[in-house]
């Protein structure tokens, strides 16, 4: 059971125990007495504002059962990175030790250290082209400045918590994953051999034993229930269906940002996906393993890179578009 020590006194319990094994609340961290913000652009584009001034941390990735605010670009990490609110009322910034990182007005940020944010600096993350801009109104730069925040250094990250192992921080509970030994080149002092080599790199690629999908089906007069997700019978053709499918295709592909593109499968899933338990979530099929999907269906999606559109797919259930999400 987590204590409510003083610095999460202010986090909701459901909260602290979805995210402990990700992120561990900072003994500096506090819930902010201002009203703060994200302006989220695309361009020079506003497309949105995330509150953050509720809670003392915020985390963001693109696990919906873990992340306070869940980004779905196929690049992103399943927790990529977190905003400390500190007692001094500074906002800090730290990328949870991700693939391909996190910029900070354009610029690498490092991997598990704090980063201060000033009012109207930007961060994205990973591939994403979104930005979120630090907004507090009211506040100025000079206002966010604190000689407190001297003690958000990365020695404060050397100090591990009664119940984390010695891999977790007062920060970050990372589990680093050991080296296979065929990446590793050679042992020290030693050079790998060709044999090596060669083994190394003609390996076949190991497949993902779970994906992130979205998906539109259109029913016919001849699938296994012919009936749309009103409970109306469903009077056209496979041919129709398939037709229909193959322009939502080429619509959904003409956007060129792989966000967007998500978006657009997401609106058009709900609009005409004739799937009752998934149409309303965006077409959304969460994380699936072999063996839970139609097997036509799981052909394709695990055949599919972050991001990619499948052509239509017949299953008994009728005609599908699926996506790869992640």
């Amino acid at each position: 059971m987590l204590q409510a020590t003083q610095h999460v006194i202010d986090v909701p319990s459901s909260k602290l125990e979805a995210q402990a094994k990700y992120f561990t609340c900072p003994p500096w961290a506090a819930k902010p007495k201002q009203e703060w913000y994200l302006d989220v652009r695309k361009g020079e584009t506003s497309i949105g504002q995330q509150r953050i001034d509720s809670d003392p941390y915020y985390l963001f990735g693109r696990n919906v059962n873990i992340c306070d605010y869940v980004l779905e670009h196929p690049s992103v990490s399943r927790v990529h990175v977190a905003l400390v609110h500190h007692h001094s009322g500074s906002v800090f910034l730290i990328d949870l030790d991700t693939k391909y990182g996190t910029l900070v007005n354009k610029k690498r940020a490092p991997k598990l250290e704090p980063v201060k944010l000033q009012v109207g600096d930007s961060f994205s993350v990973a591939e994403s082209s979104r930005e979120y801009f630090l907004m507090c109104p009211g506040c100025t730069v000079a206002s966010t400045e604190s000689p407190k925040d001297r003690e958000v250094t990365p020695m404060a990250l050397s100090t591990k918590p009664k119940g984390l192992s010695d891999a977790a921080s007062t920060i970050i509970s990372v589990t680093k994953k050991a080296p296979r030994p065929e990446d590793t080149a050679s042992k020290e002092g030693e050079e790998e051999t060709p044999a090596a080599k060669k083994q190394r790199t003609t390996d076949p690629v190991e497949l993902p034993s779970a994906i992130e999908c979205s998906h539109i089906v259109l029913k016919h007069n001849t699938c296994a229930n012919p009936v749309d997700r009103s409970r109306l019978p469903i009077t056209r053709t496979k041919a129709v269906a398939t037709s229909m499918l193959d322009r939502f295709r080429q619509e959904i592909l003409a956007v060129a940002d792989v966000e967007d593109r998500m978006d657009a499968l997401a609106r058009k899933a709900k609009m005409v996906s004739d799937c009752p338990d998934t149409c309303k979530k965006g077409g959304s099929l969460g994380y699936v393993k072999k063996g839970q999907l139609p097997d036509s269906l799981e052909r394709a999606a695990f055949a599919l890179a972050p991001g990619e559109l499948s052509e239509p797919v017949e299953t008994p259930m009728g005609i599908h578009l699926i996506m790869r999400n992640a």
